[in-house]
């Protein structure tokens, strides 16, 4: 893994960090709300001589409110199993989260035993509950009913050309304290389609990818970044998730530019997995089952609370 970070300083307009200046048919920046949908994840690496802190940027996650039982909310962060499994070696992942006051705070996760894998591996989507924050982080997951179907998207028209935009991972500034979420633009190449590939590094494994193919120009860091459209009438859905970017010296391989040390490189084409996949995994399996027996517990919990204080005031009365 690279043990730098460093890359070009993206554009900074109207309060938000650009990849490259946006034209005048590209989607306007989201709201603030979906920009503080998104955390940076990294890793501590003996070898990264020129951090400060040592830990090297791995991707990108966001996070997502699922609503269960009787007003109910539950959180998760979703990346790619890819980044995860790759992580594991580090022993941990550093989830950074935002400060309302511009700092960050960082936050360890085990990667085998905090972040859930989707059954189906060509989806390769890795989730993690959040249980708690730490105080003053300014986190504002996206609801389920943002992430649109492949019924939907169908039914929405989404296809080749669409122009699409993507909050991506924290970008420091030198002239203002505290890290952003820096904004990225691309469009629909292909519908989502079965990619043979295999992903870059010294640990490259042979996999399958299901995802869209998008037209994207971007640095290393995306992997996991939530990706929106917006479409004429100005609605804004989240389409998928960023991959991965195919390379463009070796286009039977894919990956994640950090891990390959080549963190200014750019890429022409990049893999979403479809939102369809992210709902699949929160919607059923182990993280369903989990959500249900939590929800139950604070409902038991919450008529035992009741029963006590309407037992309380009548001993009042």
């Amino acid at each position: 893994m690279s043990g730098t970070t460093r890359r070009p300083i993206p554009w900074l307009l109207g309060g938000s960090y650009y990849r490259t200046l946006p034209r005048a048919d590209h989607p306007q920046p989201p709201d603030v709300r979906l920009r503080r949908s998104v955390v940076s994840l990294f890793v501590e690496d003996d070898e990264a001589t020129d951090t400060p802190d040592g830990k090297v940027l791995v991707g990108t996650a966001f996070a997502v409110a699922v609503e269960a039982g009787e007003g109910e909310v539950f959180n998760y962060l979703v990346s790619t199993r890819e980044v995860v499994r790759r992580s594991i070696r580090f022993n941990r992942i550093y989830v950074r989260y935002l400060l309302v006051d511009g700092g960050y705070v960082d936050i360890p996760t085990i990667p085998y035993d905090d972040w859930y894998p989707h059954p189906d591996p060509r989806s390769d989507i890795a989730v993690h509950p959040i249980t708690e924050t730490p105080p003053d982080v300014q986190l504002q997951p996206v609801p389920l009913s943002m992430l649109i179907s492949d019924k939907e998207a169908k039914s929405l028209g989404v296809g080749p050309g669409d122009r699409l935009l993507s909050v991506g991972q924290f970008q420091p500034h030198p002239e203002r304290s505290g890290p952003r979420p820096v904004i990225s633009h691309g469009s629909v190449y292909l519908m989502p389609q079965l990619v043979a590939t295999r992903v870059l590094g010294p640990d490259s494994t042979p996999m399958e990818v299901e995802g869209y193919l998008a037209e994207w120009r971007a640095w290393g860091g995306g992997a996991g970044s939530p990706v929106f459209r917006r479409s004429p009438q100005g609605d804004t859905v989240l389409l998928g998730m960023v991959h991965s970017h195919v390379h463009a010296e070796d286009p039977e391989a894919m990956g994640e530019a950090l891990l390959d040390g080549q963190l200014n490189e750019e890429f022409g084409i990049a893999v979403v997995v479809p939102a369809q996949r992210v709902r699949e995994v929160l919607e059923a399996g182990p993280i369903a089952e989990a959500r249900e027996q939590a929800a139950e517990t604070r409902m038991i919990e919450k008529i035992k609370r009741e029963r006590d204080e309407a037992i309380d005031a009548l001993a009042v009365a």
